[in-house]
């Protein structure tokens, strides 16, 4: 199948047409239709809902407020735990109406595999309930965990954390490739479309860069022989300050596993260090700080995974920072001019090429 001409000029449908059609990897067009679509009833449609239904399976249960989005602060026989609710929900945006549904079997799947897993430290599932698509684990706040993004808001940087949490993405990264592949939520092209959206807005133009970049993303290629040569792992795109805990010590806890995929696991070290990066762009960490903490994040992740690329993590980090500049699930965020910051620097490592973890630190020393 040929490019598709759009008088529109609508660029992301071209980029996705630039190339020969595979079916196996992208989204096919389909024909129009008017017909509503029904969506399931949910099964759990409050708090004293869920509440009511884990008692029915004979537990001393209450559910108190809201952590994030179908997360709840939570007693269990009088101990602290937390309550995790994973519904399927109407399509709010059109990313989501892509994303597959079952969320809970893969955030289970990978919570399970992570507690044989001891140098990274993510929360005990206590209980599950796959018919309420919900599950019952510990509060790490009983241990001492904090949200790293809280701090983050709080101006405060806990420069301990940064070695452990560079060791133990690279761990976690390492060692997941041992993992036999099981089916996640979404596939590593779609995860792709929806970070690199701003991306390609930015620079409709350089498709090269664009599709250079999917590639290595996905681990995918035309080529039946070099596709033989790639290696796809799991990947935890969001292993972000939004999703870590640490300790005083600098401890830290991974949690939220909902979306996952297959292939180029370089985003997991290169969302880190974008939305670090983020924070201090609109002025919560002062830039020597930042620079000096990252330097220790990517030195310890790098002596565990020494075979990455720097040319490719920076362009990740582009990339990340485009698609937050705009606040997308992101706090601190509160006027034109912090977004406008944002955008400047990740257009700026894209303009100049930068090609090394130095580059960039160069770069946003004089950001």
């Amino acid at each position: 199948m040929g490019k598709r001409n759009d008088q529109k000029g609508n660029y992301l449908i071209n980029s996705l047409y630039s190339r020969p059609m595979n079916k196996n990897i992208y989204i096919l067009p389909v024909s129009a239709t008017f017909r509503d679509i029904n969506y399931p009833e949910p099964l759990i449609r409050s708090k004293e809902s869920l509440e009511s239904k884990l008692k029915n399976n004979e537990f001393n249960i209450s559910l108190g407020g809201l952590v994030s989005p179908g997360v709840y602060k939570a007693k269990l026989n009088g101990k602290g735990a937390i309550v995790k609710h994973i519904e399927n929900k109407v399509p709010q945006t059109p990313i989501e109406f892509l994303v597959m549904a079952d969320r809970y079997t893969t955030e289970v799947k990978v919570l399970k595999r992570l507690q044989n897993l001891n140098e990274v430290k993510a929360p005990l599932i206590l209980y599950p309930f796959p018919k309420l698509n919900t599950f019952v684990m510990e509060d790490l706040s009983d241990e001492g965990y904090t949200s790293f993004s809280g701090q983050l808001l709080q101006k405060k940087l806990n420069k301990k954390s940064a070695s452990k949490i560079g060791t133990a993405l690279a761990t976690f990264a390492v060692n997941s490739r041992t993992w036999e592949e099981f089916k996640t939520t979404e596939s590593a092209q779609l995860n792709y479309y929806d970070r690199s959206i701003e991306m390609l807005i930015a620079y409709p133009s350089n498709l090269e860069r664009y599709n250079r970049m999917a590639d290595i993303y996905a681990q995918y290629t035309e080529d039946k022989e070099e596709i033989e040569k790639k290696k796809r792992y799991f990947v935890w795109p969001d292993s972000t300050p939004q999703n870590i805990l640490i300790t005083k010590n600098g401890d830290p806890a991974f949690v939220d596993f909902e979306r996952a995929y297959w292939g180029d696991q370089q985003i997991m070290i290169a969302a880190f260090i974008a939305h670090v990066i983020l924070y201090s762009l609109i002025g919560y960490i002062k830039k020597a700080d930042t620079i000096e903490y990252l330097r220790d994040v990517f030195k310890a992740y790098k002596a565990i995974d020494p075979d990455i690329s720097e040319q490719t993590i920076v362009e990740y980090i582009a990339m990340e920072l485009l698609h937050r500049s705009n606040g997308k699930e992101m706090d601190g965020i509160k006027s034109s001019e912090d977004s406008l910051a944002i955008q400047k620097f990740a257009r700026q490592l894209l303009d100049k090429g930068t090609t090394s973890m130095t580059g960039m630190f160069t770069l946003l020393k004089k950001a």
